[in-house]
């Protein structure tokens, strides 16, 4: 594969050589690098657009959501079926669904996530992610007579991601897709960063016999070179030993199950709407605070794209400054982009560490945690340590604590 350029970067845990063969956006501007707790893979494509690991502006990743519509094919048969995946990816694949859906109003389409825990009176189908340190996935079927009638139907299937390294787990997702969607005939798999290459592309034709196209920002491949022996401080290989014996434990027990709060984990056909009231109520709060004064909207774990139209919304209405970003149960090691991480126990009930890199209190003059889970230790805990205002949202709105926020 020719390359446009090459990124070096050395890392506590080896050499890492990127490649990029095609971008429409500088590779700079997409990611860096950082270091993962992860025997399978030690290191990762830290995104700078994604809204996860490190803060963005809603604009942007709105931005970004547009951008990747724009690439998708035009001639995808219909009815459509865009599943994003958890947990990075579950706003990124709503915001995708959500700007085909504003550039094709007409469109039959449907927005599911993946999700790493199951929901009360769904169906769930499972599939494994095998690179990841917790690798149990499962997609929850509509339990809505028109969205399971209209699944059926799917003749296009839009998987989305932010990277894809090997192509394995959507090629795992898509079989499973087939099983309920008897007439497929299209797939397409959308992401910001593909390094699959040819070699994915022919592992996909030699396991699927549906037509299939790819489109990305940047698109190469990577070679990496372990560090031998590894330099890594014992306090690291302690907290990866403590965090694998968590993951081992959370991946044998029964899966969380959850109530649904309608949001995209069991079907959408149509763009988010918010609750107007909740954001009247922030947009009036943060009239208040002096102009650009910066604010942070967290989301939780997998619960990002309400949090993301949230953060938006007063983007739009406010002359602060907001920033967006969320929790995630991936461990990362500071090092470089990753100055600081904060561990709090899962909201989830799962019983799996949970981060929040890089958070300093005085970075914000405002701070709202959006969860969809009830209000428990590991959501206080994390709320004191970022002193927050916490809305839980849920099928009859957004309800507020504001207890943990400076008086």
């Amino acid at each position: 594969m020719p390359a446009l350029s090459e990124l070096q970067a050395t890392l506590p845990t080896g050499e890492l050589c990127v490649r990029v063969a095609q971008c429409l956006l500088p590779p700079e501007e997409l990611f860096t690098f950082a270091v993962r707790r992860n025997p399978k893979r030690a290191f990762l494509f830290l995104s700078r657009v994604l809204g996860k690991h490190l803060p963005v502006a809603p604009r942007r990743m709105a931005d970004i959501h547009r951008q990747l519509a724009g690439l998708l094919p035009p001639d995808l048969p219909e009815p459509l079926l865009f599943i994003g995946m958890a947990e990075t990816a579950t706003a990124l694949g709503q915001g995708l669904f959500e700007a085909w859906l504003s550039r094709s109003p007409q469109s039959r389409a449907l927005f599911l996530h993946s999700t790493r825990y199951q929901v009360q009176e769904a169906e769930a189908v499972g599939f494994a992610e095998a690179h990841s340190h917790a690798p149990r996935q499962w997609l929850m079927l509509p339990s809505d007579p028109a969205f399971r009638a209209q699944l059926a139907e799917t003749r296009s299937l839009v998987l989305v991601d932010d990277e894809i390294s090997t192509g394995k787990t959507l090629l795992n997702l898509a079989q499973v897709c087939r099983c309920f969607a008897p007439q497929l005939a299209r797939i397409h798999l959308a992401c910001l960063t593909d390094f699959s290459g040819e070699d994915g592309l022919a592992t996909w034709q030699e396991n699927c016999s549906l037509p299939v196209s790819r489109s990305s920002l940047l698109s190469g491949d990577w070679q990496f070179t372990p560090q031998d022996p590894p330099r890594q401080a014992a306090q690291d290989t302690e907290a990866e030993a403590s965090l694998a014996a968590e993951t081992g434990l959370a991946q044998a027990a029964s899966p969380v199950c959850l109530e649904d709060p309608g949001l995209g984990r069991c079907g959408l056909g149509r763009a988010l709407t918010l609750d107007a009231a909740c954001v009247d109520r922030w947009t009036r709060r943060l009239n208040r605070l002096p102009k650009d004064a910066p604010v942070l909207v967290l989301g939780t774990g997998e619960f990002m794209f309400p949090a993301f139209r949230l953060a938006l919304a007063l983007q739009e209405r406010t002359q602060t400054r907001i920033v967006f970003q969320s929790t995630t149960r991936s461990p990362i090691q500071p090092w470089g982009a990753i100055q600081t991480a904060f561990r709090f126990a899962d909201n989830y009930g799962e019983g799996i560490a949970n981060f929040l890199y890089n958070f300093q209190a005085e970075d914000h003059a405002q701070r709202l945690i959006c969860h969809e889970t009830p209000l428990n230790e590991g959501l206080r805990e994390l709320a004191r340590h970022t002193r927050s205002a916490l809305l839980r949202f849920s099928r009859q709105g957004v309800e507020e604590n504001l207890e943990f926020c400076p008086r």
